[in-house]
C-alpha cells in the first residue's frame, strides 16, 4: 500500500503497512480493512472505537509472512462466500500479545488472552476479535509445507496447548519479529523460515 514503510534486505523485508496517525480519521477505517485484507485474506473487518487506531507491521521471511496488528476494538469474520472468492493455500498461527481476543472456528470457541497461541486455517470461516486495545501477531505458513488436510489441522488446533511443543513455537513466533536494524542475510532468511515450518508441522503432528 502506499503508506507501506519499508526497510528490504535481502530475503528479508519488513514494513509498517499502516498506521493510523498517517491518515485522517475520516480515511483510517478503510485504509485499516484494505491493509487488513491484503496482509490476511478477504473478510470482513469491523472496528469498533471511532476513531479508530492502529499499527500493523509485516514481515516476510522467505516464503513465510508475519503479521503484527496493533489495535482498537475489532471483529474479523471470515465467511464461507470469503472462502470462495479468496483461497490462500495457508494457515495462520498467532499469539496474542495484548489484550483478551474470542476466537471461533468450525464450532470451537475460546478465549485467547495473553500469551495464548492458537492455529487457523484460513481456507475455512472463522471469526476474532477484541474490545479494547489489543495485539496479535500471526505466523502464515503454505499449507503445503504443514502436509495436512484441514481436518487435521482443525483437530490439532483443538489440543494445541497439550502439545510438549506449545511453549517453544510459542517463544519462536515472538522471537521472529527481528529488529529492523538487524541483518538476516538472505539465505539465513531461508533457512529461517524452513525452521518455523518444521516446528509447526511437529506442533500439529496428528497423535499416533
Amino acid at each position: 500500500v502506499s503508506s507501506a514503510r519499508l526497510h528490504r534486505r535481502p530475503g528479508l523485508t519488513v514494513a509498517v503497512v499502516f498506521d493510523s496517525l498517517d491518515h485522517a480519521p475520516r480515511d483510517r477505517v478503510d485504509m485499516a480493512r484494505t491493509v487488513f485484507r491484503e496482509q490476511s485474506a478477504p473478510s470482513t473487518v469491523a472496528f469498533v472505537d471511532s476513531p479508530m487506531a492502529a499499527v500493523m507491521e509485516t514481515w516476510r521471511l522467505g516464503d513465510n509472512h508475519l503479521f503484527c496488528a496493533s489495535m482498537t476494538s475489532n471483529h474479523l469474520s471470515r465467511t464461507a462466500r470469503d472462502v470462495r472468492r479468496g483461497p490462500t493455500g495457508t494457515i495462520g498461527i498467532a499469539v496474542q500479545t495484548f489484550g483478551v481476543a474470542r476466537f471461533e472456528q468450525d464450532g470451537d470457541q475460546r478465549i485467547v488472552r495473553p500469551g495464548d497461541m492458537m492455529v487457523v486455517e484460513l481456507d475455512a470461516p472463522y471469526e476474532f476479535g477484541w474490545a479494547g486495545w489489543g495485539c496479535s501477531r500471526c505466523l502464515h505458513i503454505p499449507t503445503s509445507d504443514v502436509g495436512l488436510t484441514g481436518t487435521q489441522i482443525r483437530e490439532a488446533a483443538r489440543r494445541l496447548t497439550t502439545s510438549p511443543l506449545y511453549a517453544i513455537v510459542r517463544r519462536h513466533i515472538d522471537d521472529l519479529c527481528i529488529d529492523r536494524d538487524d541483518e538476516v542475510p538472505g539465505l539465513a532468511t531461508e533457512s529461517l523460515a524452513a525452521s518455523s515450518n518444521a516446528l509447526i508441522r511437529c506442533l500439529l503432528a496428528p497423535h499416533d
